[in-house]
């Protein structure tokens, strides 16, 4: 995804705003400008489509945090501490990444929205800028596109979710330690 975000800063770039402002060209309100707000309309899609993609992370994490939960159970029912331990900290590892996937998650929903809304604010330029034809319209369609980039420069870095670094730390010694007593308090109850 990173490579797609790449491509789309370079086009915007070059074909729209040329390298620097020095070497811009007149801005042709054309058919050329349908294909490229298509063509970020595209990005949006594949923005969302990533998005989708991190939700059922998130469901296969939860799925697997309920298994851990209910193997830490099981174990401690049958008396196999050394499993309740390590199915514990399975249950708190698949936990810190849930929250990790979740807060990229949650920060791709906000460039993604932000990305949408840069990209009908330069369709709705480029429409009035068609109808009203005013002197230069390329300095509003310039600022507009420079948004967009830096939002499309944003999405990249978020492109790789933090949640999917494997191997967390094990958790600290004492927190293994407080939930098996609250588990064993808990399950003794019934």
């Amino acid at each position: 995804m990173s490579e797609l975000f790449k491509k789309l800063n370079v086009l915007i770039k070059s074909n729209l705003l040329g390298e620097d402002k020095k070497s811009q060209k007149p801005v042709r309100l054309g058919k050329e400008f349908d294909r490229e707000i298509e063509g970020l309309r595209g990005r949006i899609q594949d923005a969302l489509n990533h998005e989708k993609r991190l939700k059922g992370q998130l469901r296969q994490i939860e799925d697997e945090i309920l298994q851990w939960d209910q193997a830490a159970d099981d174990a401690l029912r049958a008396n196999a501490e050394e499993g309740a331990r390590t199915a514990l900290e399975k249950l708190r590892s698949a936990k810190r990444r849930y929250a990790r996937l979740e807060d990229d998650l949650h920060q791709h929903e906000i460039v993604t929205q932000e990305l949408i809304q840069k990209v009908n604010l330069l369709e709705s330029v480029v429409t009035k800028a068609r109808e009203e034809q005013p002197n230069n319209p390329e300095r509003s369609i310039a600022d507009v596109l420079s948004e967009a980039r830096e939002k499309i420069a944003t999405l990249g870095e978020l492109r790789s979710p933090r949640a999917e670094i494997p191997n967390d730390a094990p958790p600290p010694v004492e927190e293994v330690n407080d939930d098996l007593e609250q588990r064993r308090q808990r399950l003794s109850r019934r």
